[in-house]
């Protein structure tokens, strides 16, 4: 009861709110849950009524605690089901918002408990119907709505049954505070739609077995064997990658069960359920429906499964087999005599049988005729057999043969037992077609797989009888016999059909080649002949070419051997470190081509740039253009520059249009192969020697040549040496005529900068005193035959034993030992020369052999040595006389010419003082090429702008604006002895600070400290930058009036470098090897310099003085004293040297 009254007042309550608000949506959803609620105390109220009429009427058979439990039950139904329905009421009325649809398992309100319901809101075909008042009264006390209402209730039920138009999304946020979705972002074309869906990024296959290609291709191989994991992939699978044969019938696969697919009744609903109504109350939302008579088809059975036919069938075939079985050994074999007294029998049971004919015609129509075959005889007395007989006895004869066929298969591999299927053997009888093959004659067996794994035991065909199997194995003897010779046969047939197509397409391809390198060659040809003669009119025109308007195409190169250029570090570095060749500009004729192995930094290109404005060349920037060939980044590192530009097509084309319609012609730096190739790309002649004759006259070996068709001092020495016993023979001849001598230098020929040196010294060996006893004991004696042949005997085995612990290797990081020395010295050929153990100076003079013959002094210099590797040099050299150097080097440029050797060549020399203290000079290396010092005397002459003196090997300068002209002889001396300059170069030298400097900051502290050139007095400190620092390395040239003062000036430019760089430690040789000329081994070579022209300078004021004569002390050999040609300056010294 106070359920009922809270309900009614509840009902009063959702009345009068739905009177005020009679046009509103919200007052339509009142009217339901008010319909709601009354359902839910009805359906309560009922089974409370229920409840106790059954108390009434079965109040004994009930206890309390069972009436308490019903009703306990009921009051906590109708409870939880007034509470859903009061949080539905609020949730859809505070706010007027729209409550989201209750899910069904909250508001189904279906009782269990029989007795007629409320009428469900759902009608039959499941749509949603809107609630009904009970009676007229109900509808009288709900005010009715205006058409207005009835308009805007319209909208805005469209609004809700599409709320994608802009009236639904505006009638849902005005009515219900839906606010609208955000607009979508607005793409461009060219942002990318997003892909759908996660990307695997896994592999989503795996590799499956693939067949021989003996079995792809072959008929006759061997089927494959089908592996469970093939079989897993499926039938398509297999066929595809053919373990299955394309004939093979697969009808059996799927017909035989279990089947891929299977036919089988589904379970439906009853009919009489179809239309039932569930009549218990359901909760209804304004905007959803009641599923209370929903109903879900559930698949509970599908007939019977596939693993309950599979048993069933798997029964029925044993029980087959064991039926089988039993008859089979029932029966027996008839012999036939037996067979005979029995046919006499049956005349007598004739009757017996004509009695039972009505079980005969049965097993003819219902029997499957599977008869026996055991050991290859037909057990024919069996029922089945009679019967299979007696139904085909009109085909008997076709038959018989098939069975016959059969008996004798299985006789020949003594089957013991096998199961023939009458109707597949009538079958195949009847089939005129068909050849009846042993495949087809296992088909019509039960149990063909049992008969076909017994037949494919090893042995299995010689089992029959002794006859049948003897010829069976015979045949299979001779068979294989035949097999194994025609294999032979055939192998050898084979190898020789191989061979003799081995033979012809190597043939075709010795033909092809040959003739490919026939065509090459007289392209070759060609091409040097046109070169040739190319070289030859440029050699024949130069005295105009000389003097006209010309391009010079400068090509840095260093063409040494692979294997040289890869121990050589910063290779790039070392082939942009002649870039003073700009300052041919001077000459207003000349236009320069400069071929840069990298693109050059702006800082490097501008202080140039400032150099050449500064030395008074006129729009630099139309005379010379700065090429880099494209490509170099994309080849290796150590090929040489000509390389890189020959593989640069567009580098090329450049050259070329630079060159359109003037004369030109290339200058190179180390002449080989490449230099060769880029004359003939370019169609521009070399003033450079031919690469093959470069190679014969660059090396130690060939030097000595052109040194003895020149006629001028060699040190004593031997030379085309390739082995070890040539070394150690000529090595010991020579001591034993030159005794003297204290060194020996051994060179390797095509090394270069003093890399393939060793040296030995004589004191090392053990003999060696001795030896110099008995000469000085007979010295008439010591040149004997005799003598000569056992001191050198005795010399040859001390070597032997000496050279590998004594000899001292110029490079170590090179030549780690002396066996890889001597492998590069028997490699490539080198010498042996004396050396002295003090020498006074290293003198170089460079020459200019033009084509037309003349040969011309460019410079004389005094180099700085580090060991026997070049640091730098110093002009003039003035230890030699000049007279004498002079006219040495020219009978060697004029010998280089009788050798068609043309262009800037080298010659280095060396001098010392002897025991009888005259000078002596040697010519020990000649450099076919444009060398550093030739190349930094450029740059001073550009700057300098005076003229070199090659009487005397001074340089002027020349005289400043507003210098009174010399009126007499002794102010022009004086005034000449003023311009004279004198110039300290250092090729390059590496410090690590300067990679951390900038380039502007570095020349503005130069600038500060004074460091600088002056213009006015042709003197001072000039850079000569390789990459603006970003490789560490650079070179200096000072130059000033005097020796002291260019000294004085280098000194006081590496103070600077030390002080504002950083001091800078020694480099390790292992790492850096000799190239790497540090700081210090520049200050240490400048400090040798200084101390030698110091000892030198006492050394003559002492031989000038009253005491000046030393007469030679006896037992005293000092290197020299028997050396090869006289002092520099005597009448018998060849070219008057």
């Amino acid at each position: 009861q106070a359920a009922r009254s809270g309900a009614h007042g509840q009902r009063w309550q959702l009345a009068r709110r739905a009177e005020r608000h009679p046009g509103s949506q919200c007052a339509m959803g009142e009217r339901h849950h008010v319909e709601d609620v009354g359902r839910i105390l009805l359906h309560a109220q009922r089974e409370l009524s229920q409840i106790r009429a059954t108390f009434g009427h079965d109040e004994e058979n009930q206890s309390a605690r069972e009436v308490q439990q019903k009703l306990s039950d009921v009051i906590e139904k109708a409870e939880a089901n007034l509470r859903l329905k009061a949080e539905a009421v609020l949730n859809s009325s505070i706010g007027h918002n729209v409550a989201t649809l209750p899910s069904l398992n909250e508001y189904n309100f279906r009782s269990s408990s029989a007795g007629e319901g409320p009428r469900s809101l759902v009608d039959a075909s499941g749509r949603t119907r809107p609630p009904r008042a009970r009676s007229a009264d109900r509808r009288r006390s709900l005010p009715a709505s205006t058409v207005k209402d009835q308009q805007n209730a319209k909208i805005v039920q469209r609004a809700i049954d599409d709320p994608t138009t802009s009236l639904g999304r505006s009638k849902l946020a005005q009515v219900f505070g839906v606010p609208p979705p955000r607009p979508p972002k607005a793409r461009s074309l060219r942002e990318a739609r997003p892909i759908p869906g996660t990307l695997a990024k896994a592999k989503q296959t795996k590799p499956v077995r693939i067949l021989d290609h003996e079995q792809l291709t072959n008929p006759q191989a061997p089927p494959p064997n089908i592996r469970p994991e093939d079989v897993s992939r499926g039938l398509l699978s297999m066929i595809n990658r053919g373990l299955l044969p394309e004939h093979v019938d697969l009808t059996p696969a799927l017909v035989r069960a279990p089947a891929p697919a299977l036919q089988a009744p589904v379970r439906m609903h009853a009919f009489q359920e179809q239309f039932n109504k569930n009549l218990g109350p359901a909760y209804t939302s304004p905007f959803g429906f009641s599923a209370a008579n929903l109903k879900l088809d559930l698949l509970t059975g599908v007939g019977e499964s596939l693993r309950a036919r599979r048993e069933r069938e798997a029964e029925e075939h044993a029980e087959a087999m064991r039926a089988g079985e039993v008859q089979a050994a029932q029966a027996k074999v008839v012999d036939p005599a037996e067979a005979f007294q029995a046919a006499a029998d049956d005349a007598q049971a004739q009757a017996a049988v004509d009695a039972a004919r009505g079980f005969d015609e049965l097993m003819d129509t219902f029997s499957l005729h599977h008869f026996i075959i055991r050991r290859g005889e037909v057990l024919d007395d069996t029922p089945e057999f009679v019967s299979f007989q007696r139904k085909y006895a009109a085909r008997w004869g076709s038959v018989n043969l098939v069975i016959q066929q059969l008996k004798e298969l299985m006789a020949t591999y003594m089957v013991p037992l096998a199961y023939a299927d009458g109707k597949r053997v009538a079958d195949l009888a009847m089939d005129a077609l068909s050849s009846r093959t042993e495949s087809e004659l296992l088909a019509c067996l039960v149990n063909g797989e049992q008969v076909q794994a017994h037949m494919r035991k090893p042995g299995a065909r010689y089992k029959g009888s002794k006859a049948v199997a003897s010829h069976a194995a015979a045949a299979a003897i001779q068979a294989e016999w035949r097999r194994a010779r025609v294999s032979k046969l055939y192998a050898r047939m084979k190898r020789q059909h191989a061979a003799a197509l081995f033979i012809a397409s190597y043939w075709r391809f010795y033909v092809d080649l040959t003739a490919t390198k026939k065509v090459l060659a007289e392209r070759r040809n060609e091409r040097q002949a046109a070169w040739e003669r190319m070289t030859a009119d440029f050699w024949r025109d130069w005295p105009r070419i000389r003097k006209a308007r010309r391009v010079v195409v400068h090509v840095p190169s260093l063409s040494h051997p692979e294997r040289q250029r890869r121990t050589l570090s910063f290779l790039d570095v070392r082939q942009n470190a002649q870039m003073a060749r700009l300052c041919d500009l001077k000459d207003p004729n000349v236009d320069v081509v400069y071929v840069a192995p990298f693109p050059l930094n702006e800082d490097t290109v501008s202080y140039f740039h400032k150099v050449l404005e500064i030395g008074g060349v006129a729009d630099p920037d139309r005379r010379f253009r700065i090429i880099v060939p494209e490509n170099y980044a994309r080849l290796p590192a150590h090929l040489s520059m000509s390389s890189t530009l020959l593989y640069s097509p567009r580098a090329l084309r450049r050259i070329k249009n630079f060159c359109r319609g003037k004369e030109a012609y290339i200058q190179p730096n180390v002449v080989g192969v490449e230099e060769l190739r880029l004359s003939m790309a370019l169609e521009v002649p070399m003033l450079a020697p031919e690469p093959r004759v470069a190679a014969i006259y660059g090396s130690k070996s060939g030097s000595k040549r052109i040194f003895q068709a020149a006629r001028v001092n060699v040190p004593p020495g031997a030379h085309d040496l390739y082995d070890e016993d040539d070394l150690i023979g000529s090595l010991a001849h020579l001591i034993a005529h030159n005794l003297d001598v204290q060194r020996w230098v051994f060179k390797v020929d095509d090394e270069f900068g003093g890399r393939g040196h060793a040296s030995l010294l004589t004191a090392d060996l053990p003999s060696y005193q001795s030896m110099l006893r008995k000469y000085d004991a007979d010295p008439d004696a010591w040149a004997s035959e005799g003598v000569q042949s056992f001191v050198q005997e005795h010399i040859s085995n001390d070597l032997e034993r000496a050279l590998p612990q004594k000899v001292v290797i110029a490079s170590p990081w090179l030549f780690r030992t002396w066996e890889e020395f001597l492998a590069a010295f028997s490699r490539s050929g080198g010498v042996i020369e004396a050396a002295p153990l003090e020498i006074r100076s290293s003198p170089s003079v460079n020459l200019l052999v033009e084509p037309d013959g003349r040969v011309t002094v460019v410079s004389t210099q005094e180099q700085i040595m580090r060991g026997f590797g070049f640091v730098g040099s110093s002009f003039p050299q003035t230890t030699v006389p000049h007279p004498a150097l002079r006219d040495a080097a020219l009978a060697i440029g004029r010998a280089c010419f009788a050798k068609s050797i043309v262009g800037h060549i080298g010659v280095d020399f060396v001098a010392f003082v002897d025991d009888q203290r005259l000078l002596r000079v040697w010519a020990v290396d000649l450099n076919l090429r444009l060398t550093q010092s030739a190349c930094m005397f450029g740059f001073f002459h550009f700057l300098a702008a005076g003229e070199y003196d090659a009487d005397s090997g001074f340089y002027y300068a020349a005289p400043a604006k507003g210098t009174p002209v010399p009126a007499n002889e002794e102010e022009r001396r004086a005034q000449r002895e003023a311009d004279r300059r004198c110039f300290v170069m250092n090729e390059l030298f590496y410090h690590p600070g300067f990679t951390t400097v900038h380039h502007t900051a570095f020349f503005n502290l130069c600038r500060l400290k004074g460091i600088s050139f002056d213009l006015q007095n042709k003197s001072g400190t000039v850079f000569n930058l390789l990459d603006s620092f970003a490789s560490g390395v650079v070179g200096v040239l000072t130059a000033g009036r005097s020796q002291l003062d260019v000294l004085k000036l280098l000194t006081e430019c590496l103070d600077f470098v030390q002080r504002e760089v950083g001091s800078s430690a020694d480099p390790d040789p292992e790492e850096n090897g000799f190239q790497e000329v540090s700081l210090r081994d520049v200050i240490d070579g400048i400090k040798t310099l200084v101390d030698r022209h110091k000892r030198w300078t006492r050394a003559a004021a002492a031989d000038a003085g009253p005491k000046g004569k030393h007469k030679r002390k006896k037992g005293k050999h000092k290197a020299g004293s028997r050396g090869g040609g006289g002092p520099a300056g005597s009448p018998d010294a060849p070219g008057g040297e």
